[in-house]
């Protein structure tokens, strides 16, 4: 894996990934992520995800305030991918068995050091013709992949195979391997009033610290500092309500960079409750070498998207877009807000966060929350 910069979730989880190894496979699925609610429902989220109709709603003044405010830890399970793509290059395939009573057969794909690892997953398009005599559209999916060897895997398809010869065939593959895997483990602080004042008013300071361990990536062990400074202001939403709310004035990464809103957030945080299916904008953060804001890094665009989890509860998806100074995207994050079992204290705890980079492997880093607490409860 090419190195990685830290990517930030938008209030949480911080870290970075470097250096890693292909093919890492043990004890992790490769298989896209999902998240599991307080109600038990599935809901994938780092693919398709429901976007269905739901009752419930979510005030995000209050998520904000209480997500800024309220001390907690939380652990989670890394998984790191790449993205391999082969188009239009000749490939093989036979029949290994046939299950006629399901309707699905194994077929042997041979290609050529594919570096996938098992339970690594293939996407087939552009296939026109039959395959061993099932249908195309059985094949341009998505399948897991069973190993062979490294000229060789397996894969299961729906429909009855009827011709058992080699047959070569011209395809675009795509590969998502498993790269590498490891634990992340998340502590912030509550919020404490500094020494310094910003506008006649006391700045308020926050502390995320993130550690990270890695297997089959380097550094195998990390960690990161943030600080958050705002201000317990009186401000107003967007054409609605005001109160007293913590004003984000800059955020510091410890041996990193250093942000500030471009304007104030809650100029465009939404006054209403947000339902599924409601997006909007949050804020940018502009991005500096230093406190000394003369050497610009870029910008970090902030957004949010309310999807359904089920009929009784809804998805909180923040969205951060980091951009470098040339204006070229670096990384997509989602983080991922949901009620869960562990949400003691907060109705929205983070259920996952998935970072896409901008790089020529397109990685993809995938953390599932699974342990949520308040510090001290």
């Amino acid at each position: 894996m090419l190195p990685l910069r830290v990517f930030i979730p938008f209030i949480f989880s911080l870290f970075l990934l470097s250096s890693c190894g292909g093919g890492a496979t043990s004890g992790v699925a490769a298989a896209g992520a999902e998240v599991s609610s307080s109600s038990g429902s599935i809901t994938s989220v780092g693919g398709n995800t429901a976007t269905g109709s739901s009752a419930d709603s979510i005030n995000f003044a209050q998520f904000w305030n209480e997500s800024v405010s309220e001390e907690f830890v939380s652990t989670g399970q890394i998984s790191a991918y790449v993205y391999k793509d082969f188009s239009y290059s000749k490939f093989e395939s036979a029949v290994m068995s046939v299950d006629k009573a399901v309707g699905k057969s194994t077929l042997k794909i041979r290609h050529e050091n594919h570096g996938a690892g098992q339970g690594d997953l293939v996407s087939i398009s552009g296939l026109q013709l039959p395959l061993n005599g099932i249908d195309s559209k059985n094949l341009n999916i998505t399948h897991a992949i069973t190993l062979l060897d490294k000229n060789y895997y397996a894969i299961t398809v729906l429909g009855v195979a009827t011709s058992t010869a080699m047959e070569s065939f011209n395809a675009k593959l795509n590969y998502k391997i498993l790269d590498c895997y490891g634990k992340q483990i998340i502590e912030k602080s509550p919020v404490e009033t500094t020494s310094l004042f910003d506008d006649g008013l006391p700045l308020i300071r926050t502390k995320t610290v993130v550690n990270t361990t890695l297997n089959n990536c380097s550094p195998p062990n990390s960690q990161f500092t943030t600080y958050r400074h705002y201000v317990h202001k009186y401000s107003c939403l967007n054409n609605g309500p005001c109160g007293i709310n913590y004003e984000l004035i800059r955020q510091q990464i410890v041996g990193g960079l250093y942000a500030y809103p471009q304007d104030w957030f809650f100029n465009l945080f939404p006054s209403g409750p947000l339902k599924a299916g409601d997006k909007g904008d949050v804020g940018v953060l502009l991005n500096y070498a230093d406190s000394a804001r003369t050497d610009k890094q870029g910008k970090t665009v902030l957004s949010y998207e309310v999807l359904s989890d089920t009929c009784c509860s809804v998805l909180l998806v923040m969205i951060s877009k980091t951009f470098d100074s040339n204006g070229t995207l670096i990384v997509e994050v989602k983080d991922f807000y949901g009620k869960s079992t562990s949400s003691i204290g907060l109705p929205y705890s983070l259920l996952q966060s998935v970072a896409n980079y901008n790089n020529p492997q397109k990685n993809e880093v995938t953390v599932v929350y699974s342990g949520f607490k308040l510090a001290g409860k």
